[in-house]
């Protein structure tokens, strides 16, 4: 790498004094992404990667946006609007998410207010993200204890 670097140094020195003091650009830029190509090994292959869905309801709302069975669909489901088939046609079907794990509601102990202060005490944030990381965290853990089965790579 470092050869390849000394010797775009030395063309760009050369078209610098060729071009009357105007460095050619072009040629540096591929010079060095020719000496990044050099260092890429290999492109990493995917495959099936699937998620597990986990639909919460807290504790103060017991209303369900969507049924069961139409998350899984969405989630899993082999026409052009699901997220299976998004991923599998972003990535020519190198990344799948196929048989992916959608839940039934589980109800969590956990009231809105509640996971707001649980959140704000740990984090000392106010932001949505802090609320929104706890009540993943606590949907998971819910689930995983139990009995379902929580892929590593999980949305709630």
């Amino acid at each position: 790498l470092s050869s390849l670097w000394r010797c775009a140094r030395r063309v760009a020195v050369s078209t610098w004094d060729r071009l009357t003091g105007r460095l050619d650009l072009t040629i540096m830029r591929v010079l060095v992404g020719i000496a990044l190509l050099a260092t890429i090994e290999a492109l990493p292959l995917r495959g099936n990667d699937p998620w597990t869905v986990v639909l919460c309801k807290l504790s103060d709302n017991d209303h369900e946006p969507m049924s069961h069975d139409w998350a899984r669909e969405w989630i899993n489901g082999w026409k052009g609007d699901s997220i299976s088939s998004f991923f599998r046609t972003l990535s020519n079907g190198v990344y799948t998410i196929d048989k992916s794990n959608v839940t039934e509601w589980i109800q969590i102990p956990w009231s809105n207010t509640d996971i707001q202060k649980m959140a704000e005490e740990e984090t000392g944030d106010k932001t949505p993200f802090a609320y929104f990381d706890k009540v993943k965290q606590l949907c998971a853990g819910w689930a995983s204890s139990r009995g379902i089965r929580v892929n590593e790579r999980r949305i709630v």
